[in-house]
């Protein structure tokens, strides 16, 4: 049965705000009643209910409504676009006072999590009464009004952050893509998908305002204040790419220290970093872990690994850390003389123990390069005889006597091999074979 005000949906209407229009102009107390009048008579045991069949409008037409309908029983139903009803609020209906003032109609943008501004009236959006002081929910009252019987259309309208401006301009542009793009953002996130917007709002916000290790349950999301909080914390990251991002990375990073996350990345940066890579695997994303690798590759002085494969090969290659047991391996030599080395200033590294009292560290691969280079030029026992021309047993009282220094060997550093600067050693060939001729 059709109602019999059956007005068209108006511009960017939502859904929601759509029946509960309906129901106020047909004189309904609550939107309920909308849903027998919306049963198919042709369908078996009526299990189905439609608003084309309350309002006789054909599916073009009703098809610009977004948002899900909810609490309605058989004409609920999700949102036209696929966006998850976690992403809409059905709990408290927000609004624009000068809006509501200028055409008395609910906005789809303002029901979604996140929308928390007009952007068209740089205000605020809100979701209480000013007089009762109570929350305005869906279906208490008309549209517009509180059960109190306050027109909300009346209450002050309160200026809001140009970051938020931004971002909720950047969310009805994602909203209705067809209509006139205004992007605030770097053109990778202008080219996101609302549904994929609103997925790294969740993300980044929660983590940017919760410290707990599962950040992203978050009580009292539907709450204004919460998802205000979570859009500037998101607008912040996202604006001035990649640098927003990196200060939020910096804040993540002080949570937890490195010597107690034991210069892993998943205990230093917590779910967050295997979330960014599971949750966001789309190509549409790849700018986000790109982000995060540059992050790592300036700020992150522990090593890069097969472990870490989540990162792109480029990025392990080039990162400029390397474990103490890795600069090992390329030094020929033990890891406590590593150590030594970088406590004495001679490579660059950092050391720690952790909680546990394991002893961790990582040196630069710089410095590592520049001491391998170093030990290519060193000459063994066996070449040193050659070049001197001098038996293994007078090398052996040269070093005995002072005149020869080893770079390396088994007094040195534990190599089992003798090594000597072949300066040093050309000079102390100089010196004994000038004290021969004299």
């Amino acid at each position: 049965m059709r109602l019999l005000i059956r007005p068209l949906p108006k511009e960017h209407e939502s859904s929601q705000g759509y029946v509960l229009r309906l129901s106020t102009l047909n004189g309904f107390d609550h939107p309920r009643w909308c849903v027998p009048l919306a049963i198919a008579g042709d369908e078996k045991d009526g299990q189905r209910a439609s608003l084309k069949v309350l309002t006789g409008h054909d599916d073009a037409t009703l098809s610009t409504l977004r948002g899900p309908i909810f609490g309605l029983g058989l004409l609920s139903r999700g949102d036209s676009g696929n966006v998850g009803l976690r992403y809409w609020n059905t709990r408290f209906q927000r609004y624009c006072p000068i809006c509501l003032a200028t055409e008395r109609y609910h906005r789809a943008s303002w029901g979604l999590t996140f929308g928390v501004a007009c952007h068209e009236h740089a205000v605020w959006l809100r979701d209480d009464c000013p007089v009762c002081g109570k929350s305005v929910r869906w279906t208490a009252a008309p549209l517009g009004m509180c059960s109190c019987g306050f027109p909300l259309r009346t209450a002050a309208a309160l200026p809001c952050t140009e970051s938020a401006r931004s971002y909720v301009r950047t969310l009805a542009s994602s909203l209705y893509p067809a209509s006139a793009p205004v992007r605030p953002f770097s053109p990778q996130v202008a080219a996101l998908k609302i549904d994929q917007l609103l997925r790294l709002t969740w993300f980044l916000g929660a983590y940017a305002i919760r410290q707990e290790a599962k950040a992203q349950k978050i009580p009292g999301i539907m709450h204004l204040e919460c998802a205000v909080n979570m859009v500037e914390a998101t607008a912040a990251a996202l604006s001035d790419w990649p640098n927003g991002f990196h200060l939020l990375l910096d804040e993540l990073g002080k949570r937890t220290s490195l010597e107690a996350s034991g210069n892993k990345l998943p205990a230093h940066f917590g779910r967050f970093y295997p979330t960014l890579y599971k949750s966001f695997p789309e190509p549409s994303f790849s700018f986000l872990r790109e982000g995060f690798e540059s992050y790592i590759g300036d700020h992150w002085s522990g090593q890069l690994n097969k472990r870490n494969r989540r990162f792109s090969q480029a990025s392990r290659d080039s990162h400029e850390w390397i474990s103490i047991k890795e600069a090992a391996k390329i030094l020929h030599m033990r890891t406590t003389k590593v150590r030594e080395l970088v406590e004495n200033g001679l490579l660059i590294g950092r050391l720690f123990a952790t909680a546990s009292g394991r002893k961790m560290g990582a040196v630069l691969k710089d410095s590592v390069t520049l001491t391998a280079v170093g030990q290519a030029g060193l000459v063994t026992l066996a070449e040193a005889k050659e070049m001197s021309g001098f038996s293994k047993k007078r090398l052996y009282k040269l070093l005995g006597d002072g005149y020869l220094r080893a770079a390396r060997g088994p007094g040195v550093d534990g190599y089992p091999i003798w090594q000597f600067e072949r300066a040093a050693l050309e000079e102390a060939i100089r010196l004994t074979k000038g004290e021969a001729r004299t």
